[in-house]
């Protein structure tokens, strides 16, 4: 037979041992999951507030973009339109300049020909379309020659001859289809010593079609230099 000595308040330590044990281990547990969620949220609002500085700054790359790629697209329309003028006026200058040598030639010419008897003549006719209807533009070159350089003063009539076709009129009065000969005239002032150029616009009446055009000039002075010629309509650029 054991004897057990009776000790009531061991079991009572035991318990609030135990107890103590818990609430130690909890509360270590508790401090750990805190500071391990602190550490986690602090990331996670690190990282969010990477993210917005990232899509804020490819926002802003974005507009950059965008605003460049505009001013670029202006520019290469800018470019493109210079580009066009230029060459436009690269082709109306080369056009001048073949109009000029061709000029010179001809001043060269009417010099060469002092010697000869005073003369008036037509060294060049040139008659173009437009694109406007019944409007045409003409360029004559005139010629003096034989007078050493005196001056030469008149004026030059240029009569249009065609055929008109008049509107469609009541029956009984003239036949629809019918034409009549018409002659549109022009006046140009004459005033040169060696070559004068003569550049202006002829306006036709509707439905005028134009056969030839009479040139005819005199002189403000009684001189034998008076002549006349038919030069033929035959515009250039027409359809």
């Amino acid at each position: 037979m054991t004897v057990v000595p009776h000790r009531p308040w061991q079991r009572a330590v035991i318990y609030l041992s135990a107890a103590i044990v818990l609430i130690v281990s909890l509360w270590f547990a508790y401090r750990t999951g805190f500071e391990r969620g602190a550490d986690n949220l602090a990331e996670l609002d690190l990282a969010h507030a990477q993210g917005v500085s990232d899509v804020q700054r490819a926002a802003r790359q974005v507009a950059e973009l965008r605003a460049a790629l505009l001013v670029a697209e202006r520019n290469q329309q800018v470019d493109e339109q210079v580009n066009a003028q230029a060459q436009a006026s690269i082709v109306d200058l080369r056009r001048r300049i073949v109009l000029l040598e061709r000029d010179v030639a001809l001043y060269r010419q009417v010099m060469a020909l002092e010697a000869e008897t005073p003369a008036i003549k037509v060294q060049s006719w040139q008659l173009s379309s437009t694109e406007l209807p019944n409007h045409y533009r003409y360029r004559l070159i005139l010629s003096h020659t034989g007078a050493n350089g005196g001056e030469l003063t008149g004026k030059l009539q240029m009569a249009v001859t065609g055929t008109l076709m008049p509107r469609p009129t009541p029956m009984g009065d003239q036949q629809e289809g019918q034409q009549d000969s018409q002659t549109v005239e022009f006046t140009e002032l004459v005033d040169m010593r060696y070559l004068q150029v003569l550049e202006g616009d002829l306006r036709l009446p509707p439905g005028f079609s134009a056969e030839h055009v009479r040139l005819e000039f005199s002189a403000d002075t009684p001189s034998p230099l008076q002549f006349s010629d038919n030069m033929p309509w035959q515009p250039q650029g027409e359809n």
